[in-house]
């Protein structure tokens, strides 16, 4: 159909060819359709008649055609090869839906042609923001003429055509949440916010790529950093860190910035036992065995005497158990005063070497340790190795024989001394019991921050030294509020 049509004339004068479409119907198109169609026809078969009647039927509806379309087919097949009346039968047949103009353009259907598509769009409607909606009539054009900037398009459901209408001036428009995540219009704004979870929970995704948050608890939270029994959880210098657990009867401390397990050293200059040992009560408390600096320095009646049998000054030798809190009382009796000194150590000075040379006086070479000496000077160190010691205070002096009380506020880092049943650290009116009068000793906590405290001496030739710990075995009355060294 398309290349029959080339010569098509797309402008004529309607109303010049009324007249000669007219004729052309009346006349020829009868006389045509007689002549070509005689009463003689070959033998009728049932394609035959069934197209024979579809033919009579189109006959009869070109003769009706109105006039005006019969116009415009004379006037698109003037100049042309084509005739009038094939052209409407074509058009019945509906074979003619798209006729090529001699200019290009195509003729979209019997009354009206278009150049292209967007003449066809802009004969329902050309105004400027119009759509094309389906209206119950037919499609039309809805135009926002009339409208006012920022209103929206409204849906009023199936059967009702839409509306424009102003956005909500206040209230909120709740989208359905979808991964965690609610969406709401207010206004002109878009607000996105997280969904509702319950009370305590987290969201989060722990499945190692992209994925919709979940809700976690807190212990689901801390499960991913460690989840094996005895971990601690901590904050170091780059971040939160997991602590593996520790050994058995190991201690935690801290250095201030980072925490660790500690089995007690003397500030790394020895090895020494588990902690366990040293704060739990032993079978016999008094000296401690493994902490003797001398071996051959012999324990007797119940760990509680120390018998040097070398004439060494540096006969060194430590109670036990350990304290690390609280006002404990323990008692020395002096053996000889030659290089004598008694008193505490901390875990800086609770040390029986110092590499491959002499320990020094008790309370001169150790940090942590402070001793008493038989002149009455009391002397520390805080650091290892000085030698000589800062002299603290100077109190009583004593002599063999005597026995030495020791007062020990751990906590506020005070002590005090006397001699038998003397004036506590020399002076009447001092009290352990009110807390007067108490010499401060910070030192005793140098070189290791664990906390731990123990009664210790040097004993500096053979004679013997006994430590009581136990309130049984205790020569004065304990102050008050203060408790045995061990229970």
């Amino acid at each position: 159909m398309v290349g029959k049509a080339p010569n098509l004339e797309p402008n004529v004068g309607r109303a010049a060819l009324k007249g000669a479409a007219l004729t052309y119907y009346n006349g020829k198109l009868q006389r045509w359709i007689t002549r070509a169609y005689p009463q003689v026809r070959p033998i009728a078969t049932p394609s035959r008649l069934r197209a024979r009647r579809e033919f009579s039927a189109v006959v009869k509806l070109i003769k009706l055609v109105h006039s005006e379309t019969q116009m415009f087919a004379a006037d698109m097949t003037k100049n042309s090869t084509w005739l009038t009346r094939d052209f409407l039968m074509s058009l019945a047949f509906g074979k003619a839906l798209i006729v090529n103009m001699a200019d290009g353009t195509q003729w979209m259907s019997i009354r009206e042609a278009f150049p292209q598509v967007q003449a066809m769009l802009d004969s329902i409607t050309d105004v400027r923001g119009s759509m094309l909606i389906r209206f119950a009539d037919g499609w039309r054009g809805f135009s926002p003429v009339g409208t006012t900037a920022g209103q929206i398009l409204t849906s009023n459901g199936p059967g009702l055509e839409p509306t424009y209408e102003d956005a909500p001036a206040s209230g909120v428009q709740t989208v359905t949440p979808g991964d965690g995540i609610d969406a709401s219009i207010t206004g002109t704004d878009i607000a996105i916010a997280l969904a509702e979870i319950a009370t305590s929970k987290i969201l989060g995704n722990f499945h190692g790529a992209n994925h919709s948050p979940d809700v976690y608890s807190l212990e689901q939270i801390l499960e991913t950093l460690g989840n094996t029994q005895g971990e601690i959880i901590y904050r170091d210098a780059s971040g939160w860190t997991v602590l593996s657990a520790g050994a058995a009867n190991q201690v935690l401390v801290s250095n201030g910035t980072a925490l660790g397990w500690l089995s007690v050293g003397g500030g790394g200059l020895a090895t020494e036992p588990s902690i366990n040992r040293f704060i739990t009560a032993p079978a016999h408390p008094g000296f401690d065995p493994a902490m003797v600096f001398n071996t051959s320095i012999t324990l007797t009646n119940n760990n509680k005497d120390a018998q040097p049998t070398s004439s060494s000054p540096y006969n060194y030798a430590y109670g036990s158990p350990a304290q690390y809190t609280g006002k404990r009382y323990f008692e020395f009796v002096v053996g000889s005063v030659s290089f004598a000194a008694y008193g505490v150590a901390g875990a800086g000075g609770h040390c029986v070497d110092i590499d491959a040379g002499s320990p020094g006086e008790f309370g001169k070479r150790f940090a942590g340790q402070v001793g008493w000496y038989s002149d009455g000077t009391v002397k520390a160190t805080e650091w290892t190795g000085n030698g000589t010691g800062t002299t603290l205070a100077t109190y009583a002096t004593y002599a063999a024989t005597n026995v030495l009380s020791f007062a020990l506020d751990i906590d506020a880092a005070l002590i005090w001394f006397r001699v038998g049943s003397g004036n506590w650290n020399n002076n009447g009116a001092n009290n352990p019991a009110t807390g007067v009068g108490g010499l401060f000793i910070p030192q005793l906590f140098s070189g290791a921050a664990n906390g731990l405290v123990w009664p210790g001496c040097n004993m500096g030739n053979t004679a013997k030294s006994s430590l009581h710990v136990l309130a049984a075995d205790f020569a004065q009355t304990v102050p008050s509020g203060f408790a045995a060294w061990s229970p």
